[in-house]
């Protein structure tokens, strides 16, 4: 369930397999102009005395890959169906403690296709951004949310973020409410905001002293209003302002 909700961000997009080896397995595909999440499941196992690896390629049509990461979710034992010792990005999901799942980097292949080792009985969310579409002061966390950055006329950035993703014609009601981000530092420009490849969101402010500062928020799609004063930021969740030396 976990899974499929990392990778249900968009819109179902179409999905072409050539499967050559006749290797037991399913992929599904969700979308958006900026994002594009694929789901692939290796249905072989021991019991069945088919349990194959299988090698990856995903080549997304009209999508020019950027990045990508990948999450596994595995019993830790490749064709072994019968454990119960799930893990999903290498964390296990509890009924009291917070799941601390990662995302793993790749690189796309330099035709922008992406490979990836999918073992027996495992699963794999891989998320792909494209090329361009990561700096704006709007940003899509991994929610689904919009979060949304202006300068204000004091030179502090403020920030808004929807409360509920995907919903249509968005009104005021489903957003948090601009919130002064502050931290003693002004803004002498826009802010660049830019999503790393866990999908996590930095942000950078060309300061009025003439130097570049950046803060960034340390775990993706943190609940409730994850943006906070930069100067009260919580260990767990922002580090300090930083300072870029030019």
């Amino acid at each position: 369930m976990k899974a499929f909700d990392l990778s249900g961000h968009g819109y179902v997009e179409p999905v072409t397999i050539s499967n050559p080896h006749g290797i037991n397995l399913t992929a599904y595909a969700v979308g958006t102009a900026r994002d594009l999440y694929v789901t692939i499941i290796n249905k072989t196992h021991s019991s069945t005395n088919a349990a194959t690896d299988a090698v990856v390629t995903i080549q997304a049509q009209g999508f020019t890959s950027a990045s990508a990461a990948s999450m596994v979710l595995t019993d830790g034992q490749a064709g072994n169906a019968s454990l119960m010792t799930a893990t999903l990005g290498g964390a296990s999901i509890t009924n009291h403690a917070r799941w601390l799942g990662k995302w793993t980097p790749s690189i796309p292949d330099t035709n922008g296709s992406v490979t990836l080792t999918v073992q027996a009985t495992t699963a794999a969310v891989v998320i792909i951004h494209a090329a361009g579409a990561f700096v704006g002061p709007i940003q899509i966390d991994q929610s689904g949310a919009l979060e949304v950055f202006a300068t204000g006329a004091n030179g502090d950035i403020w920030h808004d973020r929807q409360e509920t993703a995907d919903v249509s014609n968005s009104s005021s009601t489903n957003w948090n409410g601009w919130t002064d981000l502050q931290g003693g530092v002004l803004s002498e420009g826009g802010a660049a905001v830019v999503k790393n490849q866990d999908n996590t969101l930095e942000i950078f402010i060309p300061s009025t002293a003439g130097e570049v500062y950046f803060n960034h928020l340390l775990t993706p799609g943190a609940a409730g209003p994850i943006w906070v004063r930069a100067a009260t930021a919580s260990p767990a969740s922002w580090p300090r302002r930083t300072r870029m030396a030019a």
